[in-house]
């Protein structure tokens, strides 16, 4: 891998990284909707910069932690989004 792919593919992995991040800590945000506006777009960012990040460095085991962190912040959303419906 070139200088030019290799700074390409670390600008995926820390932004995609920040992003997940964010979307974790903001995804259980339910109320009013809020997180369609504040988790949401970041968990998009991120994934697309997780996908396109992939693609250009090859087999790289530094992917699987967004991939984690996305998985994670779903899945609270998810059971927060569950559990606000059940309970209202």
């Amino acid at each position: 891998m070139n200088n030019t792919n290799t700074f390409k593919a670390n600008q995926y992995f820390y932004i995609a990284l920040v992003a997940a991040i964010w979307f974790m800590l903001t995804g259980w945000l339910w109320a009013y909707l809020a997180n369609l506006f504040v988790a949401y777009p970041f968990g998009v960012l991120s994934a697309i910069l997780w996908y396109k990040g992939r693609k250009t460095e090859g087999n790289s085991k530094r992917y699987k932690v967004v991939a984690v962190i996305l998985g994670i912040g779903l899945a609270a959303s998810m059971i927060t989004l569950v559990g606000m419906l059940m309970h209202n």
